[in-house]
């Protein structure tokens, strides 16, 4: 799926859930490449002229929080869209930790079988080994509705296109 495409989709659920006229909401994707930089990002953080990015992939300036990362094929990307309100929690603090364990809790099952997946502390995200295995980056816009999520690589072949970002 096209970037563009999946942000228009997200902002109509978004619309809904503001709303408050529909439930909370996943998303689900695998998009086209593309890099995407963060609020916290510059294009000191990317490593190619940034009209011709790498992989044929695009390049994109997006309000989720974070730095620069890579979206595309063998990534599962998800987007929740809750109403941290509704739920009692209005600490972003604690929906990242949230989405964390909750990539933790299932990558550590089978068949990922992954039991050394874990957090480094300071950073955001999960990781095996030195390798980042998920990424997060979200945003948190009025009535404490969320957008944008976590991009879980599933295949080993995508680290290759994160050799082109910091």
């Amino acid at each position: 799926m096209q970037h563009a495409e999946r942000k228009a989709q997200q902002e109509n659920v978004l619309d809904s859930e503001l709303n408050e006229s529909e439930p909370h909401k996943l998303l689900l994707v695998e998009h086209a490449p593309v890099y995407t930089l963060g609020t916290g990002s510059s294009v000191r953080n990317i490593h190619f002229q940034h009209h011709a990015p790498p992989l044929g992939a695009s390049l994109i300036r997006c309000e989720r929080g974070g730095e620069a990362t890579y979206h595309g094929p063998g990534q599962l990307v998800m987007y929740p869209i809750l109403r941290l309100g509704a739920i009692g929690q209005r600490d972003i603090r604690w929906y990242i930790s949230a989405l964390e364990e909750t990539v933790l809790r299932v990558v550590r099952e089978e068949p990922c079988g992954l039991s050394n997946a874990h957090r480094k502390p300071g950073l955001i995200g999960v990781w095996v080994g030195d390798s980042k295995l998920c990424a997060i980056g979200v945003k948190i816009c009025s009535r404490w509705v969320t957008m944008h999520g976590l991009a879980l690589n599933i295949r080993e072949d995508v680290v290759h296109a994160f050799e082109h970002i910091t």
